[in-house]
């Protein structure tokens, strides 16, 4: 499915954004949370790999949004 947007619609940003939705969402069915991956910088803060994937998809979205309409 994630192919077929890029595909569709050229966005590295958004196929990011869907995937990290997606795996959150399996996550959800599966064991009914998110889990927490890894240790952000050794702080006690525990943080999802997914919701990074999804931050970084929607940065890349926009610039490439605008990067289009520059164009």
């Amino acid at each position: 499915m994630c192919v077929f947007l890029y595909m569709r619609h050229g966005s590295w940003g958004l196929m990011l954004v869907v995937s990290g939705g997606l795996v959150n969402f399996s996550d959800r069915l599966r064991f009914n949370f998110v889990r927490d991956y890894w240790n952000f910088f050794g702080s006690g803060i525990y943080n999802n790999i997914n919701d990074w994937i999804i931050g970084l998809g929607v940065i890349l979205f926009l610039i490439e949004t605008i990067w289009k309409k520059s164009k």
